[in-house]
């Protein structure tokens, strides 16, 4: 089974988790400082989201002996999963919510950074990823664990959408096969 990273994207919260099977290897929330009025002000955010995820992609590739992070990542040694993104609705938590732009700008800037730095990045539907009972997370990220840098729903979320990579990752390997490809 290949390590994966997983990254649940957000305006405010970006979790990433490095997973080797069921093993926590390592997690991390980053914060957003500020408000998102521009690009000048989401440059920042992107690229420490895209630093945060190299750190963890060089990190999984290192562990296996890779030559190469992108060769890692092309050949499905180490796998790199994102949560993706769907129209907001209006509501949280059942009630009605007014939707803040500027979340929604950071939230497409650090989405769309990723992808554009890490092409072979697998897309998670987004739905109830990180919504499990506590104790179906490894401990170094259910709830009231210190040290994360953010609210750990964010790490358990990227846990989640790390654990549909193996299965995309199946899925593209049998497309391109069928394409004939490598």
């Amino acid at each position: 089974m290949a390590p994966v990273v997983g990254v649940d994207p957000g305006g405010k919260h970006l979790g990433l988790v490095l997973r080797n099977g069921a093993t926590l290897v390592k997690a991390r929330v980053l914060v957003r400082d500020g408000a998102a009025s521009d690009h000048t002000a989401l440059q920042p955010w992107v690229e420490a989201t895209n630093t945060a995820v190299l750190e963890y992609v060089s990190f999984a590739a290192h562990m296996i002996d890779a030559p190469s992070v992108w060769e890692a990542l092309d050949t499905d040694q180490v796998l790199l999963a994102v949560e993706g993104v769907v129209a907001p609705t209006g509501f949280s938590k059942g009630r009605r919510a007014p939707i803040d732009p500027s979340t929604l700008l950071a939230l497409g800037a650090a989405f769309g950074g990723i992808l554009a730095a890490f092409p072979q990045a697998l897309i998670v539907r987004p739905g109830h990823n990180g919504d499990g009972p506590d104790l179906a997370y490894p401990e170094g990220i259910r709830s009231g664990v210190r040290g994360l840098g953010g609210p750990t729903k964010h790490a358990r979320s990227a846990w989640d959408v790390a654990a549909h990579a193996e299965v995309l990752a199946g899925i593209r390997r049998a497309e391109r096969r069928v394409r004939g490809e490598r």
